[in-house]
């Protein structure tokens, strides 16, 4: 079980993707479906990789998109484009809204919501804590996907790249999600299942970082960064230090949203 947290916490913060929902198996049906219909000529296998490959980005494009540099439709126009070299076949960007058509229903119809997501933030709720969502993706896309996993009401808050123009790491808009629920970072606890974005970026804008490792298996045996709190499951996070949760005066201080 986790240490008692440091100071009294007001307010969770979370990831969405592989924290709440399972993007990346949904990511991989997506994918599969999409290039085969799109580009019949692959058997299951190639494109069962040509979806993996997607979903991994080696160009990295999300993080061109998550720092401002490129418009989501860029990015993944783009990033498609990676993938059908990679593939060794003709690419045609005309094929992006085919590709997009075919690989949104199969995507959305994928997702899951991890067992552990309701049953905490019914919890924090209990306990007077607001609950936000704080996303890399864009306004749109994370409607579809809050909206299609049964989560559109989970949340008080939803922070997304859309609203600054920019993503995590980036401390502002942890501090602007922090904002928003109107609490402080030091007194936010922030959930999330990326080293980089997620717990050292939570940590070094001042929030209580939690990383989510659900297999609890550090990657290429990695530390846990100092000051980042390793969980398993969102059952750990606040769990065995009630008293540190500080929400007394949390409706007063927030008023009424």
């Amino acid at each position: 079980m986790a240490d008692a947290l440091p100071g009294a916490v007001e307010a969770v913060l979370l990831d969405l993707d592989g924290t709440l929902i399972t993007t990346a198996d949904a990511m991989r049906v997506g994918g599969r479906a999409a290039f085969r219909a799109v580009w019949p000529e692959l058997d299951d296998k190639r494109a069962a990789a040509a979806g993996e490959r997607f979903r991994r980005d080696p160009e990295a494009w999300f993080g061109r998109y998550a720092a401002g540099d490129v418009d989501f439709v860029t990015m993944r126009r783009e990033r498609l484009g990676e993938v059908v070299r990679w593939l060794g076949l003709q690419w045609d960007p005309a094929r992006y809204e085919s590709f997009e058509a075919a690989y949104e229903p199969a995507f959305t119809g994928a997702l899951r919501v991890f067992d552990d997501v309701l049953p905490g933030v019914e919890r924090w709720r209990a306990a007077g804590l607001p609950v936000g969502i704080l996303t890399n993706s864009s306004r749109t896309y994370t409607t579809a996907k809050l909206g299609a996993s049964g989560l559109a009401s989970v949340s008080e808050v939803v922070v997304t790249t859309d609203d600054l123009g920019i993503g995590k790491p980036d401390p502002r808009v942890f501090h602007h999600a922090c904002g928003e629920l109107g609490s402080t970072p030091e007194h936010t606890a922030y959930v999330g299942d990326e080293l980089a974005a997620d717990a050292i970026g939570s940590r070094d804008a001042g929030l209580v970082s939690h990383w989510l490792l659900r297999s609890g298996e550090l990657p290429d045996g990695a530390p846990v960064p100092a000051d980042v709190r390793l969980v398993t499951s969102l059952d750990e996070v606040l769990a065995g230090a009630p008293e540190e949760v500080g929400a007394a005066d949390l409706g007063t201080r927030r008023g009424d949203r």
